[in-house]
């Protein structure tokens, strides 16, 4: 971990749950850092394809990769996301995820963060790379995110619907951490929840890679370790209306989303 790691970084809780959705052959994270996500993915899909601009954090990440023991299943690779992904010729990607830098803690003085208000790396860019690679991407992204835009960029690459994923903290007081964004057109054949869609990741990570190892649960199977803990996901948007856990958006471009109050 570098210092500004220690602000970017995934916490562990909360990668292992978007690493539990995202279980297939393989999955590329576009801004890979010091790899919190990456080694995540790499328990639970077959391979992982971990980028980053900088050498160091890549160097850190696959250091962090080999003391969890997953450095054989990720392939790191020192580029820009938006090359990368124009010049790719693997195997078909699966998924893609992309946790962009939000602007340091200043963000968090505007009413609502746009897209745009990081310009390097372009966040749009990378969305139009990542969209263009493959029919699945995440977007992890601040709490308080604008949620007009991403119905729009979602219409505009041809993702009829998004699943907005609400991560709450409980400590040190119950507050509302951060948003991740699924695109794929699984969202719009799923349908809207009938009801409430919650989840608690745990926090006592050592104790639960010992249940793995002594029960032989690995990659796929490890979901059901999972204890009740600190971190509280919900699905959730705001439309204007009361508050509510478990919506999608469908038929977007019909609809008019109001910015997130947080």
């Amino acid at each position: 971990m570098d210092p500004g790691a220690w602000f970017e970084v995934t916490p562990e809780s909360v990668a292992r749950h978007i690493a539990d959705r995202f279980q297939y052959d393989t999955v590329v994270d576009g801004t890979c850092g010091v790899g919190g996500n990456a080694i995540q993915f790499a328990m639970t899909s077959r391979s992982v394809v971990a980028v980053d601009t900088d050498a160091q954090r890549l160097a850190d990440a696959r250091h962090n990769a080999r003391i969890y023991g997953v450095a054989d299943r990720i392939r790191f690779v020192h580029d820009d996301f938006v090359k990368f992904a124009d010049n790719y010729t693997g195997a078909p990607v699966d998924a893609v995820f992309l946790s962009p830098p939000w602007g340091g803690p200043g963000h968090l003085d505007c009413p609502h963060f746009s897209l745009r208000d990081v310009q390097v790396p372009d966040i749009m860019q990378l969305f139009a790379a990542a969209a263009k690679l493959c029919p699945r991407v995440a977007l992890y992204l601040p709490r308080h995110t604008d949620l007009h835009e991403v119905a729009i960029l979602a219409a505009q690459h041809g993702f009829p619907a998004v699943e907005v994923e609400k991560v709450f903290f409980q400590h040190p007081t119950p507050h509302l951490k951060l948003v991740v964004v699924y695109f794929s057109s699984d969202v719009a054949q799923q349908g809207i929840p009938k009801s409430i869609t919650q989840k608690s990741v745990g926090r006592d990570r050592a104790q639960r890679l010992m249940q793995s190892k002594a029960s032989g649960l690995a990659g796929r199977d490890r979901a059901a370790t999972l204890p009740e803990a600190y971190a509280v996901l919900a699905l959730s948007l705001t439309f204007g209306r009361a508050f509510c856990e478990s919506v999608r958006l469908l038929e977007l471009r019909l609809l008019k989303v109001r910015p997130l109050q947080i």
